[in-house]
């Protein structure tokens, strides 16, 4: 099964938020 595009792009996406998010926090 191949996934599309769009759903790689979305993980990917999610991914980035959830780095940014914990770097976020880390440094309050």
């Amino acid at each position: 099964m191949i996934l599309p595009v769009e759903q790689i792009n979305l993980l990917l996406v999610i991914m980035i938020l959830q780095l940014m998010i914990d770097i976020v926090i880390d440094n309050i």
